[in-house]
């Protein structure tokens, strides 16, 4: 791990107090996960600066913090950024973590797989956070069927919930391999790659708000219909969902579809075929600023090692946009594209680059150009990138890291009606908030007289909440419990 960070997060940080003075830029950078490779050749969570162009390895993950991540890092309301391990943990089935990137911290949050619990096992996608504040993900296996389970857990009380058991029902979708997504109709949907009337997975929504789950679409249940969907479904409008299959339809190749959320409709829009544009799409498309959707393909292509391929909704065409496998290009791509505040498009390969390990590469969508930006280089540096990568903008600047203790102390907490403290400062404008683990503020301008104050928080209910205060140069959040 690094010994020292110039960079802090520009939102809250629950478990560490910084003050941040004197920002003056903004630096963009892609952050993600492979699977193999790091100091002990287990994984590594890895950035790139898009300004500079400079690759850092921050972590490398061992048997206790969890072994070969697959899915992709996310971002949650906290800063922190979060993620999961298919094996390794205390019961050598997986873990969640956060890692703070302002401290350089990793944690466990949660080790996967307590038989005492039937905990869920493998876990392949990634996390996703819903609009109630809770981050939902998925195992392979594990659970009461050992079909695997979708959960919730909590980032400011730690409570992890087994949502669903997969195989409740003889026709129940198991297998998951993508991620959960919320849709405009404030569902939560998945798909697994098994399972279904067709035994070829399901597309399911869950409704937080009534606990209910539902099966709204079986693969394979119909004639040249799609099979073992390995994505995650995107909002292409108010009522359409889009999602890649990697198999099935007239010529096996993998399919991209459309789901109506309000109709429970599914409609094949494109086949895949071996030579024609690509084939076998392991990852999820992803909609660009000129309105296209963008995916990868893992095989086909000139060279049968996949291709970027883009697919206009409003004409129903698929474009082949690049094709792998020349001059050390990257090959077999597994993840998705993200489209970064530079304009241009980034993913990963699992194999391929100057040393055979994977890439990190761009594509520029406006004159069709493909520049890999890194090659994975092996041990050390990290390879086998199965994952999508996320862009984090950080404030740089002079970073002054305080005591939690010296600059504000507030007591009880937990605490019942009153909450007391005292802030070190000489301005006199210091004012207070008080913010919902949602980011809702419900309390106001409180004054901080001559650095102390007493806020009645009788009327809140019972749960975690941040108290920030600030003045004209500082900002300063410490975290409480209401009983």
């Amino acid at each position: 791990m690094k010994g020292y960070v110039t960079i802090v997060t520009a939102f809250l940080l629950f478990s560490a107090t910084a003050f941040i003075e004197s920002c003056y830029a903004q630096t963009p950078t892609l952050w993600g996960i492979t699977s193999v490779g790091g100091q002990n050749n287990l994984g590594t969570i890895f950035s790139y600066d898009l300004n500079t162009g400079s690759y850092a390895v921050w972590y490398s993950f061992d048997s206790a913090s969890g072994i070969n991540p697959t899915g992709s890092l996310l971002q949650a309301s906290d800063g922190y950024l979060y993620g999961m391990t298919n094996a390794g943990g205390t019961y050598n089935s997986g873990t969640i973590f956060s890692f703070n990137i302002s401290a350089d911290t990793f944690k466990v949050v949660h080790n996967l797989g307590n038989p005492n619990d039937s905990d869920g096992i493998a876990p392949w996608g990634s996390l996703f956070q819903a609009d109630n504040g809770l981050l939902y993900g998925m195992t392979q296996y594990g659970g009461v069927h050992n079909n695997g389970i979708v959960f919730s857990y909590n980032i400011f009380t730690d409570a992890y919930t087994h949502v669903h058991n997969f195989g409740q029902s003889e026709y129940d979708g198991f297998g998951p391999y993508g991620s959960i997504m919320q849709a405009s109709n404030g569902l939560i949907y998945g798909m697994t790659s098994e399972g279904g009337e067709g035994a070829s997975g399901v597309i399911f929504s869950y409704d937080y708000s009534t606990n209910t789950y539902r099966i709204v679409y079986n693969f394979g249940f119909h004639h040249n219909d799609g099979v073992s969907p390995l994505g995650t479904l995107v909002q292409a409008n108010d009522s359409l969902l889009l999602g890649l299959t990697y198999l099935g339809n007239i010529n096996g190749g993998g399919t991209i579809f459309s789901y109506n959320i309000y109709t429970d409709s599914e409609y094949i829009l494109y086949n895949f075929s071996i030579f024609l544009k690509g084939q076998a799409p392991r990852g999820s498309l992803a909609k660009a600023n000129n309105g296209l959707f963008y995916g990868t393909t893992y095989d086909g292509g000139y060279d049968s090692v996949g291709v970027i391929f883009d697919y206009d909704i409003i004409a129903d065409t698929v474009a082949d946009m690049h094709d792998f496998g020349s001059n050390k290009d990257g090959v077999n791509p597994f993840g998705s594209l993200l489209q970064a505040s530079n304009g241009l498009l980034y993913g990963t390969t699992g194999l391929g680059g100057d040393y055979d390990s994977g890439t990190l590469f761009s594509y520029n969508i406006a004159n069709g150009e493909e520049v890999i930006v890194h090659s994975f280089s092996g041990r050390n540096d990290g390879f086998f990138q199965v994952a999508d990568v996320i862009e984090v903008d950080f404030p740089t600047g002079f970073i002054q890291l305080s005591s939690l203790n010296a600059e504000l102390k507030i007591y009880p907490n937990p605490t019942a009606n009153t909450l007391t403290g005292t802030i070190n400062s000489n301005s006199l404008k210091t004012s207070g908030k008080i913010i919902a683990p949602d980011g809702r503020v419900l309390l106001d301008n409180i004054l901080m007289q001559q650095g102390r104050f007493e806020i009645d928080v009788s009327g809140l209910s019972a749960g975690v909440y941040l108290l920030e205060v600030t003045n004209e140069r500082k900002r300063l959040i410490r975290k409480f419990v209401k009983q």
